[in-house]
Order: C-alpha cells, then structure tokens, then sequence
C-alpha cells in the first residue's frame, strides 16, 4: 500500500506485508496493517527473532507503529506507536506523527528499533515496563554484529 501526504492512501486494502513460504514460493498469509493510516508510504524492512521463546515478525508501519506478527499465522502479537503521544496525523499537510524508515533487530528478548523522532527505543514486549528511550539523536537503525547492539549516529 501507498499513500502520499495530502492525497490519502492509494490503496488502503492492499497488504503492507506478505509472508511467503521459501520451499514453494506460496503465499501463506498477508496483512493490509496500517491500511488507511499510512502516513506517506511503507519503508522498513521486516526483522525475524525469538521474543522469550515466540517467534515474531517485526516491522515497522508507515504509520509510525511497530507491528510483530507470528509468523506462521500472521496472527498480531502485539504493536507499539513509536510517535510522542501528543503527535498529530493531518492527511491534508504536515502534522506532527511520522513512519519509520529503519529496520528493527530482535536481540535477547528485546526489540530495538528507531522511532520517527530520532530515537533509539528498547522494547521488551509483554513487559509492563515502559520502553527504555536513548537520551541522544540518531540517524540509522541498530545493527547487532556479533552480539554488539550499537546505533551509528551522523
């Protein structure tokens, strides 16, 4: 799905995600999340981890929510807005919510993604925590080599 500031979604019930099986090249389930919430369009990537023994699909929407599926079914774990509560969404002009470029990684329990305000969050799904916010602005996603959780900042 894409949508345009100013115009709406193109295509609102068009799938966001679509997993397909790699041994037969079918599709095994699809998702239209965030459908007529996008913001401008979809640009993260999907990351695969264990979040305490489940196995989850993560990704962040084009309506600046992160969104994990399980994914045999495509069933939605759970999600969380990586936008500040007071933001605003005006199809018509530049409101204050925006989407997420970056690719979240799962690492130990925890997802780390950057939000659309140039922060780095630790979200430890479940949890009844609130998520662990960076104090400094960064400009790429995490990466994890070799156990290493860092965040290149410009």
């Amino acid at each position: 799905a894409a949508g345009r500031r100013g115009l709406g979604v193109l295509s609102p019930k068009a799938p966001s995600f679509v997993a397909i099986d790699k041994n037969t090249g079918q599709m095994v389930w699809e998702s239209a999340l965030p459908g007529e919430k996008i913001i401008h369009s979809n640009w993260s990537n999907a990351a695969v981890g264990m979040v305490k023994g489940q196995p989850q699909v993560v990704f962040g929407g084009g309506d600046g929510w992160v969104y994990s599926f399980e994914p045999k079914t495509g069933a939605l774990l759970w999600k969380f807005d990586g936008n500040p509560k007071k933001s605003v969404y005006k199809p018509s002009g530049p409101g204050s919510r925006n989407y997420f470029v970056s690719t979240p990684v799962v690492h130990d329990n925890k997802v780390y993604v950057a939000t659309v305000d140039a922060h780095l969050v630790a979200l430890e799904p479940g949890a009844s925590v609130a998520p662990k916010r960076s104090a400094a602005n960064i400009s790429s996603r995490p990466i994890r080599p070799k156990n290493l959780r860092q965040c290149l900042s410009l």
